[in-house]
């Protein structure tokens, strides 16, 4: 029922609680969307037998569902613009390591 958005808040709170620094929440939740991204790419694409009805219950496939199952009209809205301004973010924060690095 709800265990999806139970799984992201957790990972949230645990984030607000151990990490201090913004780009410490912006890496959080982005390799979080990812991560979910990925369990879903092998939950589709490659049968592991009962983790597979693990996934599919219990992890969402990305934050970005959870944002649209759960909210609707301006709040998505707002969610969604939200989400795309946080990844730009981290978009940011990725390109400055590789100028860094070179």
């Amino acid at each position: 029922m709800y265990l999806d958005l139970v799984v992201v808040l957790v990972i949230f709170v645990f984030g607000l609680i151990k990490y201090k620094r913004f780009s410490s929440y912006i890496y959080l939740f982005c390799t979080t969307d990812m991560a979910f991204r990925i369990l879903t790419f092998f939950n589709r694409n490659i049968s592991l037998g009962s983790i597979n009805g693990v996934i599919s219950k219990y992890i969402p496939s990305s934050i970005y569902d959870v944002i649209v199952k759960y909210t609707s009209d301006l709040a998505e809205t707002i969610l969604i613009w939200v989400y795309v301004i946080i990844f730009a973010i981290f978009f940011y924060y990725t390109f400055q390591i590789l100028l860094k690095k070179r």
